[in-house]
């Protein structure tokens, strides 16, 4: 009768063992599609008037996020320089999330005549001599709206603005066109000019890659060291392995309901993990 139950008993613990791997390796694949979502739109309500006037805002402008790639040099106005922030210019364009591109190179200012007011190109050709880049420094100078904005003060620093377009509100799009853009930069960069990169996409590019690598690091140490410290509290590395295993299956079962339910990470339940290791740990302890 003894060895009937413990039969029956181990049969049933091997079964629940295979039924938690069944599970665990069903919401492993669904984890695959949770992705980051930093948009402004999962901090309003659906009917929040505030997501109606944004919304209404990129119907009129149609772009409310911007890639900034600052040229830095002695003298931004050369024929070297202004043909490449002319190519850059054109390149990004064509990129697939830009929603349009604007530099010293395409930009119309005023220029009206006597009997009528008309905007007109600042560089009507990429400039072939010193002479007609020297021209279009002096008109720029003349144009207060381009001083901090297109151009700094000294001419010491250029800029090409990327308006990249609301369908690349994600993470995963934003990584993309960061990278095109940077491509497109350091492609052909001249000699003795920096190139920086600004903007929102910029940023949230850096966040998710600095992230990324901060936690390749931080989560095995993490790992190492609560498996480290559960081994000296039980004596027993089945035991602090088995506590550890109980945590990895919650996470692995969390985010695959995530993925199941179409939800993504943001900057707040990013600490998801860390408070599952926190509080999962504990109470396996306990139990």
């Amino acid at each position: 009768m003894k060895t009937a139950s413990r039969l029956l008993g181990s049969h049933w613990r091997w079964s629940i063992v295979l039924l938690v791997l069944g599970i665990s390796a069903g919401a492993g694949w669904l984890a695959r599609d949770v992705g980051f979502d930093n948009s402004i739109e999962i901090w309003f309500l659906e009917d929040d008037p505030n997501l109606k006037a944004y919304h209404d805002f990129l119907d009129v402008f149609g772009a409310d996020e911007f890639a900034i790639v600052a040229l830095e040099a002695d003298n931004v106005f050369t024929p070297e320089i202004l043909g490449f922030i002319h190519t850059v210019t054109e390149n990004a364009v064509n990129l697939r999330y830009a929603h349009r591109v604007q530099s010293l190179t395409n930009v119309k200012v005023f220029g009206g005549g006597q009997k009528r007011l008309a905007f007109r190109p600042l560089v009507r050709q990429v400039p072939k001599t010193q002479i007609e880049a020297d021209s279009i420094r002096k008109r720029a100078a003349e144009i207060d709206l381009l001083k901090g904005t297109l151009m700094s003060h000294d001419g010491r620093v250029a800029a090409v603005i990327v308006a990249m377009s609301p369908e690349a509100n994600n993470v995963e799009k934003k990584i993309e066109f960061m990278g095109q853009v940077r491509s497109i930069v350091n492609k052909e960069l001249p000699a003795g000019v920096t190139a920086r990169f600004s903007g929102s996409p910029a940023l949230d590019d850096a966040f998710f890659r600095y992230s990324y690598e901060d936690m390749e690091v931080l989560l095995p140490a993490s790992i190492l060291l609560v498996l480290a410290i559960t081994m000296l509290l039980y004596r027993s590395f089945a035991a602090a392995f088995l506590s550890l295993a109980v945590v990895m299956i919650s996470v692995v079962w969390t985010f695959g309901a995530m993925g199941l339910f179409d939800l993504r990470v943001n900057v707040i339940t990013s600490l998801i993990m860390a408070l599952i290791l926190t509080v999962g740990v504990a109470d396996t302890v306990h139990m």
